[in-house]
């Protein structure tokens, strides 16, 4: 374009009358043809309703930091393109684009957006006719206008430049720290609309792109139930199948599976049939939700899954394949699933596979374990013949065997578990089942020398009775949690030191009123409070790890049935951006999972009290 014509559009749009469109309407308005989009004709976003908020929040006026965190085919580009096209339309100023690689960059710009501008009327003349060696990655406008994309690799390309407008896509494959010197690149506009929009899959738990998104309001989008009108994520849990549907190898039917897929509310357990007109409703009524309201008011974010646009059949068979996949040791499928479908950050413990206890031919149930090991009171692990070492190393040690009690109303499960000199590596069920009477609980714990401080029992029912038997027969009353920190007082070499645990705290001294030799006097119970859900962590990866080869969480070649059916009773979810278990079916009962837990929770509290802290270091 000659410059007569440049002045004379200067001078057109002077004249014109201004509009005061947001990015919405100026969307519909002036897109008439996005070149690489399944869709044709003019641009309705409101055929996929869950980018028109995101948008909005990217361009409102008080936001400086707006991060998205979608899966692949969401419609990332699409929101990138029009982001600079806006900006380049209704704001002419800097602007930087930013992916991994210079290559990817360039291509990004050619490809996709250029043609863009070339396709529709409204940008006419806006691109100028200036050349240059790096005209491959400048983009200059007629209107003032600046564009630089660059690849997030190379650190020269984030410095000694200032941008208005800073777009970075698939930040999670910046090196460390770039993302963060890019983000500084709006600092000169920062009272003047700079902003930064942050645009990707998911990466690593620890990473940069995480981390800043951890930061912002974190809205999620949520359906809404038609049953009970609660408003759920769009994940894993809104779907139901049959699970128990498994060939030979235990791996699930995909097929079959597939056939009993429904969409349910994870709240009251409405369901509907899975299908795309379903989806298409759930999407009417859908809203972006923040889940962080502490954040600041600049900081935006923006979460979902692929579950609000792509078929929950496909979804559910690249699911079932992945978790097959994982259970012979293959975690790529999965990893991909969580970054790419879920837009989750990646880390192997997120999922849970299902897994068996490895059978030890040669073991009877209800028999003791051989192996056993014993923990000296200054916290060094023995080997099972520690009762051949001299008597001063033997004082006050515990042998590593642990019984756990789950109270009902009418009668007590538990389980007896005991663990090697090396408790990461080996352990034996030794018996689990079902007492009636608390005679009948501490006859067995004497039947197996358990030592007092080595029995646990739940004492979320029937919590003063639980107290008293507790006190009464010095062992310890157990309580889960759903937080997984709890700070605690543990011996070290130099004294005493606040250690962060993650899993279990100090046991809490509780007074109450009980029987001493027939007297009543008030004593002392101690509650050891724990993370119900690290200790079923624990447990799964422990079983995991058996049937890879790495460790020996067995039981014995004749355990009853239902000890394995209960501790594959729960699964790991996601609510509220953090991992729990829940149960995968509600009459399923999970006692023996509860006691194993609370085994879990014993053992550590041991070590940790006798200043050995291996265990939880390898757990977490």
């Amino acid at each position: 374009m000659n410059g007569r014509k440049i002045y004379k559009k200067k001078l057109l749009d002077l004249l014109s009358p201004i509009e005061n469109l947001n990015i919405i309407e100026w969307s519909e308005k002036y897109i008439d043809c996005v070149p690489d989009s399944p869709f044709t004709g003019k641009l309705n976003l409101h055929r996929t309703p869950f980018l028109i908020e995101p948008l909005k929040g990217a361009t409102a006026r008080n936001t400086s930091l707006c991060v998205m965190n979608f899966p692949v085919q969401f419609g990332k580009s699409l929101i990138l393109k029009l982001l600079a096209l806006y900006q380049i339309t209704n704001d002419p100023s800097p602007i930087l684009f930013l992916t991994d690689t210079p290559a990817n960059s360039e291509d990004f710009c050619d490809t996709s957006l250029i043609p863009m501008l070339k396709n529709n009327k409204i940008f006419d003349g806006l691109i100028s006719s200036s050349t240059g060696a790096n005209m491959k990655e400048t983009k200059i406008f007629s209107n003032g206008a600046i564009l630089w994309n660059r690849g997030a690799s190379n650190l020269k390309n984030l410095q000694r430049r200032s941008v208005k407008l800073l777009l970075a896509d698939e930040c999670w494959l910046y090196p460390p720290t770039h993302l963060e010197e890019a983000i500084k690149r709006i600092t000169r506009f920062s009272d003047d609309g700079g902003r930064a929009i942050l645009v990707s899959q998911a990466g690593e738990l620890n990473g940069e792109f995480n981390q800043y998104f951890s930061q912002t309001n974190q809205q999620e989008y949520m359906w809404r139930c038609e049953e009970c009108k609660n408003m759920n994520p769009y994940d894993l849990s809104m779907i139901s199948w049959d699970d128990t549907l498994r060939d030979d190898q235990d791996s699930i039917k995909t097929d079959e599976a597939i056939n009993t897929l429904l969409y349910v509310c994870p709240h009251c357990g409405h369901t509907f049939p899975a299908t795309k007109e379903n989806l298409s409703k759930l999407n009417e009524t859908s809203k972006w939700i923040a889940q962080n309201e502490h954040a600041a008011e600049h900081s935006k974010g923006y979460h979902t899954t692929a579950f609000c646009f792509m078929s929950a059949a496909d979804l559910l068979t690249e699911y079932i394949q992945a978790r097959n996949a994982a259970r012979d040791g293959d975690f790529s499928k999965m990893r991909i699933f969580y970054q790419k479908r879920l837009a989750q950050p990646w880390t192997e413990q997120y999922e849970a596979i299902d897994t068996h206890t490895q059978e030890v031919t040669g073991q009877n149930f209800g028999s003791s374990w051989e192996k056993m090991g014993f923990i000296s009171t200054d916290g060094k692990l023995l080997p099972p013949d520690a009762s051949e070492l001299k008597k001063e190393t033997l004082k006050g040690a515990l042998p590593l065997i642990f019984m756990g009690l789950d109270v009902q109303q009418d009668s007590f499960y538990y389980v007896i578990r005991a663990f090697s000199q090396d408790p990461q590596q080996e352990s034996m069920l030794i018996e689990c089942g079902r007492l009636f009477s608390w005679a009948d609980v501490f006859a067995k714990r004497s039947e197996y020398h358990i030592p007092n401080s080595n029995m646990g029992i739940d004492s979320g029912f029937r919590s003063k009775e639980i107290y008293a038997v507790a006190v009464e027969n010095r062992c310890f009353a157990l309580k889960g949690h759903s937080q997984r920190s709890f700070k605690r007082e543990v011996p070290n070499t130099i004294g005493r030191k606040i250690y962060e645990s993650h899993a279990v705290a100090a046991p809490q001294a509780i007074t109450i009123q009980a029987t001493e030799q027939g007297k009543p006097k008030m004593m002392r119970c101690f509650l050891i409070s724990f993370s119900a859900n690290a200790g079923k962590d624990w447990i799964f990866f422990n079983r995991q790890r058996t049937q890879k080869g790495k460790a020996h969480y067995d039981t014995p070649t004749n355990t009853p049935p239902e000890y394995e059916e209960q501790m594959n009773s729960e699964k790991r979810i996601q609510e509220n951006r953090s991992y729990v278990w829940r149960k995968r079916k509600s009459h399923i009962d999970n006692h023996f999972l509860d006691c194993e837990s609370m085994i879990y929770a014993l053992l550590l509290n041991l070590m940790l009290s006798r200043g050995n802290y291996e265990l939880e270091e390898y757990i977490l």
